[in-house]
């Protein structure tokens, strides 16, 4: 899942939350008794768009400030990766396919 957070100041950027930013905003409901995520979806969207925005340079600042800022937030699915694309690796003699491990003869 991908988050596009456009700010009031123009300035739009794209981030893959990681499940540690997940974590954290548990951690962060928990610490102020405000509800569960069920009942927090979009400061959980804004929270995770934040810390991953501050993880990878995007921006420098405190979240009030980022959702004083924050004008929207788009959430897409990530890029599909293609899984015909390494269907036949070689790692030390086997060869890993969609159809299981096969045992190469090492020359």
């Amino acid at each position: 899942m991908q988050f596009t957070a456009k700010l009031e100041t123009g300035n739009t950027f794209t981030v893959s939350p990681k499940f540690a930013d997940k974590i954290a905003f548990e951690q962060y409901l928990a610490n102020r008794n405000i509800g569960n995520i069920a009942t927090n979806v979009f400061r959980m969207q804004a929270f995770c768009t934040w810390r991953a925005g501050k993880r990878d340079g995007h921006i420098d600042m405190t979240l009030d400030d980022f959702m004083n800022q924050l004008v929207e937030i788009d959430v897409t699915e990530a890029p599909a990766i293609d899984d015909e694309a390494d269907d036949d690796a070689m790692i030390e003699g086997v060869t890993l396919g969609k159809d299981g491990l096969q045992a190469q003869q090492m020359n």
